[in-house]
């Protein structure tokens, strides 16, 4: 059944629809990639929430678990694939066989969602759905109050799912990709706090806030780490890029701690990208080879910036020119 009804086939059965009350109610689905999708649980039309859809989401593995709830949060949903509040199509029986309606024939269908009009005074995708469901003004400073208290309970979750990866994993028992590595990895969380993250600094810049203010209740926010080890929640926010997502990782590199060593790591595989790509596209497809290796570079010289930035030392430094 798996092979039939999966994530990946919901770009098939769905289609996107309007943003508005009317159509987004209990029981609308979502979905961000063909990897992961959720479903709106509840609608708070009173700012009581940081976001007034509530949803209900899991995270891998793959089993039979306990749903989450949690504020409707995903990035710009994607037009190749409809992504994003969709609805689900139903056949009718027609001709003698049954078949699905044309998109255009759905209750609500709309593709407003992937237009830039859509995005018109807001920071992102997630602020343009909460006006439309929404529209009433809330002060910006509340809602980065609540992103914050939102942020700082979820990284305390992974303050536990983070000791108990290491507990199980620190004598490099859970390769990637082995079932112990989906237990306790964080790659699909680490995700979502980037995206919140990066939501919190729109938010905040956007509306010109106060950053010296902010940044101080930040640093005041402490998570222990370990029972003699804390970080700021200032500190995540600045390096959230540098959490590492692999349970065999010290403590202190799952948590940005260890930012040289995640830079380097960054480095190599990008560096490996580069040499995979020239020895399978080079001949082949060498427009193709050139478009993928400048992304390559790029990427290559923002980590050059980062490690500059953050003042690492060592022999990488002597190697920036091989690319």
């Amino acid at each position: 059944m798996l092979a039939e009804t999966t994530t990946r086939t919901l770009p098939l059965d769905t289609y996107p629809i309007r943003i508005v009350p009317d159509a987004v109610i209990p029981g609308t689905p979502f979905f961000v990639t063909e990897s992961h999708s959720g479903i709106v649980g509840r609608v708070f039309l009173d700012g009581s929430q940081v976001h007034p859809l509530q949803t209900w989401e899991a995270t891998v593995p793959a089993k039979v678990q306990k749903l989450n709830r949690r504020n409707f949060f995903t990035p710009r949903p994607e037009s190749t694939i409809y992504s994003g509040l969709v609805k689900f199509r139903w056949p009718v029986f027609q001709n003698r066989r049954w078949a699905y309606l044309p998109l255009e024939e759905y209750p609500f269908y709309s593709e407003e969602q992937y237009s830039s009009v859509f995005y018109e005074g807001a920071a992102d995708y997630v602020e343009a759905v909460a006006r439309r469901i929404d529209p009433t003004y809330y002060d910006p400073r509340e809602k980065v109050e609540k992103i914050i208290g939102t942020m700082t309970r979820y990284l305390q979750e992974r303050v536990w799912v983070v000791s108990e990866g290491f507990a199980q994993c620190r004598h490099k028992t859970c390769p990637e990709g082995s079932p112990e590595w989906e237990i306790h990895s964080t790659p699909g969380r680490d995700g979502m706090i980037t995206l919140w993250m990066d939501h919190l600094r729109q938010i905040i810049e956007s509306n010109h806030l106060d950053q010296k203010e902010i940044q101080e209740k930040m640093e005041a926010i402490p998570l222990n780490i370990t029972p003699d080890q804390t970080v700021s929640f200032s500190h995540l926010y600045q390096n959230h890029p540098w959490l590492s997502p692999h349970p065999e990782d010290s403590i202190e590199a799952r948590w940005g701690l260890r930012k040289c060593e995640r830079i380097l790591s960054q480095i190599q595989s990008t560096r490996n990208s580069i040499s995979f790509i020239e020895r399978n596209y080079r001949k082949r497809d060498p427009r193709y080879a050139d478009f993928a290796i400048r992304q390559q570079e790029e990427l290559l010289r923002r980590l050059r910036a980062e490690w500059d930035k953050a003042q690492c030392k060592g022999p990488q430094e002597r190697r920036w020119d091989r690319y």
